[in-house]
């Protein structure tokens, strides 16, 4: 409906909710605005602990073949003595099943960060959209009364 600005004076009814309505406008936009920040900030942390997470599997992989590079000169060291040697390969096996252990519970505790990060974002994500469902619903409801209005 469109209003004569020089023939009919606008009630003050119509002011409120033309201001409700811009109000509601502006906070749907700022509220969208967040919603992207947001989510760009989720991505920008996603993408730096999987970064962390390849830095240490290579980090691990480099150690593990190091090792076998250096065992050549072990073996003809603890061929000599096989009791010296059956214990520095128990240690080892140790020290390596610690790590591999280490590298298991920061990979499960790096998806518990990303389930919760991902949690977090698509509850905020639902508020967003719940709360366009409703500026959108006050913007219906407007329209409506606008046409009541008119008849």
């Amino acid at each position: 409906m469109k209003y004569n600005s020089g023939k009919k004076a606008e009630c003050p009814l119509d002011s409120r909710l033309r201001a409700l309505f811009t109000d509601a406008h502006d906070i749907s936009e700022r509220m969208v605005q967040e919603a992207r920040f947001y989510a760009d900030e989720i991505q920008r942390t996603l993408t730096h602990l999987e970064e962390f997470h390849r830095q240490k599997q290579g980090t691990h992989q480099v150690t593990v073949t190091r090792m076998e590079e250096n065992d050549a000169p072990f073996k003809s060291l603890f061929s000599a003595n096989p009791a010296n040697l059956d214990k520095l390969v128990t240690q080892r096996r140790l020290v390596m099943e610690t790590l591999e252990d280490d590298v298991r519970s920061q990979s499960t505790r790096m998806r518990k960060v990303r389930k919760r990060l991902l949690k977090t974002a698509e509850r905020r994500s639902n508020e967003q959209r719940e709360q366009q469902r409703l500026i959108t619903d006050a913007s219906i409801f407007i329209k409506h009364y606008k046409a009541l209005i008119g008849a």
